[in-house]
């Protein structure tokens, strides 16, 4: 004790080791049978084999990080923290980073950015919903439009997210001329250059002229599943059917509610068509019992929703 010592074969301790200085091994296995406490530097071990405890000085309550048959501290976290690794350097203890949920509700084209520090992102696309369909007017007759269809949805899962992606939210479908006219088709919503996800526009409500006779016009389709692009795609909901009873007696079309509800309501008196209220919602159909044209409601445009994954 209080030298350094080599061994040049192998060494039993039978009972306490206690190293002040160096303890060097270059030949065989060092065998520990008792507790030992080393206070010095054990350098050029092939082998080291304890029955008991062995403590180390220079070492505190703790993990232990090895580099090339070094041993260093790692540093306790505090509570909460996650033990994270920093590649070739010593792992660290860090604070739990909390997803954070991007909105984009621009319409038409623009860019977006993960967040740095941004390991994987789950997006979700809804279509555009479109437009009511609208009535013409008549003394002593009646018109009743079709509501429009939600637009669809779509999700997808990126396992390692790109630098920036391309993103066109869809515009809410034309609500449907006084004429009589049919409401307009949702625009697509779409993420990527070349699309990961996209999610298609609902169809717009068939307007009606007015008259005496049953007349059904038909609602807009829902967007449609098949032509989505994504790991998870589900079609709009359609727009409700207008119908005219009589001259004097009928209803207009509700329009589609998407995931997000907000179809247009549908009217049994006269009026202009509800228009929807909520992303991807189609606008409700118009109505006329009178001499008045009156036009479909709305559509509303679409979203994307993107969870970023840090």
């Amino acid at each position: 004790t209080g030298q350094t010592q080599a061994l040049a074969g192998n060494v039993t301790v039978a009972g306490t080791l206690v190293g002040g200085g160096n303890i060097s091994n270059t030949a065989g296995g060092l065998t520990i049978v008792g507790n030992s406490t080393i206070a010095g530097t054990l350098t050029s071990l092939t082998g080291v084999t304890s029955s008991g405890t062995i403590t180390f000085s220079g070492l505190t309550t703790g993990l232990v990080y090895n580099t090339s048959g070094v041993l260093s501290q790692v540093g306790n976290g505090t509570a909460g923290q996650v033990l994270t690794s920093n590649g070739a350097s010593a792992p660290t203890f860090q604070n739990v980073s909390a997803s954070k949920v991007v909105l984009v509700t621009t319409t038409g084209t623009t860019t977006y950015t993960p967040t740095a520090g941004t390991l994987a992102l789950y997006i979700e696309c809804v279509g555009a919903g479109g437009g009511g369909g609208g009535a013409t007017g008549n003394a002593s007759q009646t018109a009743w439009g079709g509501g429009g269809g939600s637009g669809a949805y779509s999700a997808v899962y990126v396992a390692s997210p790109a630098a920036s992606y391309s993103v066109t939210v869809g515009v809410g479908g034309a609500a449907g001329a006084s004429t009589g006219g049919a409401g307009g088709t949702g625009g697509d919503t779409t993420v990527g250059a070349t699309s990961i996800c996209t999610a298609k526009g609902g169809g717009g409500g068939t307007g009606m002229t007015a008259n005496t006779t049953l007349l059904v016009s038909a609602g807009g389709t829902g967007g449609l599943a098949s032509s989505g692009v994504g790991d998870l795609t589900a079609g709009g909901a359609p727009g409700g059917r207008g119908i005219r009873l009589s001259g004097s007696v009928g209803g207009s079309g509700e329009g589609g509610s998407s995931m997000f509800g907000g179809g247009g309501a549908a009217l049994v008196v006269a009026g202009n068509g509800s228009p929807a209220t909520s992303y991807g919602g189609g606008g409700g159909g118009a109505g006329t019992t009178a001499n008045t044209d009156r036009s479909g409601g709305a559509g509303f445009q679409g979203i994307v929703r993107i969870v970023e994954y840090r």
